[in-house]
């Protein structure tokens, strides 16, 4: 009986930790700009980490705009398309320009 017990623990600790590392991704129920914002500036540190905090980010009604400084046409892309894969963003401008 106590090996249930453990297998019941330990399934609820599982699906408590899935829950939680779900919670900062944007819902069609919670899109609003701060929480767009907060998962663009997510999505760009894991793409691009050394141009996370050189990228300034502004979201008005779902419309991102990405301006700042990029090393690489690459980098600028990848910057894009992290901001374009984010759940609830409607459009991308991408200002950014490639350092010479």
């Amino acid at each position: 009986m106590k090996r249930s017990n453990i297998a019941v623990l330990v399934s609820i600790v599982v699906l408590f930790a899935m829950a939680c590392g779900s919670m900062n991704r944007v819902t069609p129920k919670q899109w609003d700009d701060a929480a767009i914002e907060a998962d663009v500036r997510g999505k760009i540190a894991e793409s691009v980490p050394s141009k996370a905090l050189g990228i300034s980010v502004k979201v008005d009604h779902r419309v991102v705009t990405l301006s700042g400084k990029a090393k690489t046409a690459d980098d600028r892309r990848k910057i894009a398309e992290a901001a374009q894969s984010v759940n609830g963003v409607k459009t991308v401008i991408n200002n950014i320009t490639v350092e010479p």
